[in-house]
């Protein structure tokens, strides 16, 4: 099968992308013109210009393909509305409207548990939840994946094309610039905290698994019309991730704690400066951060175990070190570079659902 994959020069669509090929698919990566594109010219993939918000350049992208694999989205919870709405869901739909055209016959599109909205505190996730309809108002990260995923499925219903969702949880593993070098920074602070006493359940997933939940949902005639978590069977406490990832540094890891009332107000008030300064980049600390960190989760993903067949092969510990041996091997890379340090100091202010 061809396929095409936005987002393949980023963390998730990459892993999809060596997925794909590993299973004999031919592949076809969208990028943009000053994307890095040496890994996907490493894997041989064949390299289509182009952008999901400029739906003139997709009609060349998508033709001829059988299949189409959407990653490319605005990941993490800092960054203006329009630009969630214009990238997200836009640009869903400018690629679902090329794929129509295109006679593709299977749309898989790369969700996130953040569907199910903002406010889960203690509650097992599963597909048939329904969607967070009403997030936080600073949480444009929710509001743009329901409504991409609703327009997904629309097309579905209609019967232009057959639609998959997969919801990962927080994902770990190589190539991540987000939520790993973001618990970098947080370890590495004089003063890091945890939120709460640190015992709530954070459901993480190995990028690699997601990409075989992918895979499997592009190609098995069942996955049409569903929705699919993804998340470790391990139940993992923040205090233990914090563990593991600080273990992968020679760090010792937090010990202080902090209530989540002050780091929400902690977090408002870090937002409102940086809003008022015009600051490059996001905050140190956000709502969004404090949401993700301290929300008690636990995710239900028998339909991918019963329908698709999928088992978890790459565990969560697993996914860190290779994530932190992908971040270590390139922080040496940017050494001697003087601007390195900066760089990476505000990459590691993102934080990212699973996508």
């Amino acid at each position: 099968m061809r396929v095409l994959v936005t987002g393949a020069t980023g963390f998730v669509g990459s892993h999809v992308a060596e997925r794909l090929l590993a299973e004999g698919h031919a592949v076809r990566a969208l990028v943009r013109p000053r994307s890095d594109v040496a890994f996907l010219r490493a894997l041989a993939v064949e390299l289509a210009p182009g952008d999901v918000t400029a739906p003139e350049t997709l009609a060349v992208a998508a033709a001829g393909c059988e299949g189409i694999v959407h990653a490319a989205a605005i990941v993490g919870g800092w960054g203006r509305p329009e630009a969630y709405f214009r990238v997200g869901v836009l640009g869903t739909r400018n690629l679902l409207n090329a794929a129509r055209a295109a006679g593709v016959r299977r749309f898989v599109h790369l969700s996130s548990i953040a569907v199910y909205g903002d406010d889960l505190d203690g509650r097992l996730l599963r597909e048939t939840d329904p969607y967070g309809y009403r997030p936080a108002p600073w949480n444009h990260y929710v509001r743009e994946k329901v409504q991409s995923e609703q327009l997904v499925f629309s097309y579905q219903t209609r019967g232009w094309l057959e639609a998959v969702a997969v919801r990962p949880s927080v994902i770990w593993g190589a190539r991540d610039r987000t939520a790993f070098p973001a618990a970098v920074a947080l370890v590495r602070r004089p003063f890091a905290a945890l939120i709460g006493n640190g015992r709530n359940r954070i459901p993480c997933a190995g990028v690699r698994d997601v990409a075989d939940v992918a895979a499997l949902a592009l190609t098995l005639p069942q996955a049409a019309g569903r929705a699919y978590n993804v998340s470790s069977a391990q139940q993992i406490t923040q205090r233990q991730l914090y563990r593991l990832i600080a273990g992968t540094l020679g760090r010792r890891a937090p010990r202080l704690s902090v209530p989540l009332r002050v780091a929400y107000a902690l977090g408002a008030v870090c937002e409102g400066a940086y809003r008022l300064g015009r600051r490059d980049g996001p905050p140190p600390v956000t709502r969004f951060n404090v949401e993700l960190i301290a929300a008690d989760l636990r995710v239900d993903c028998s339909a991918a175990h019963d329908e698709l067949g999928w088992r978890e092969q790459h565990p969560v510990p697993q996914a860190i070190a290779e994530g932190a041996a992908w971040f270590n091997a390139r922080q040496m890379r940017v050494a001697d570079s003087p601007t390195a340090g900066q760089v990476d100091d505000n990459q590691a202010r993102r934080a990212t659902t699973a996508r």
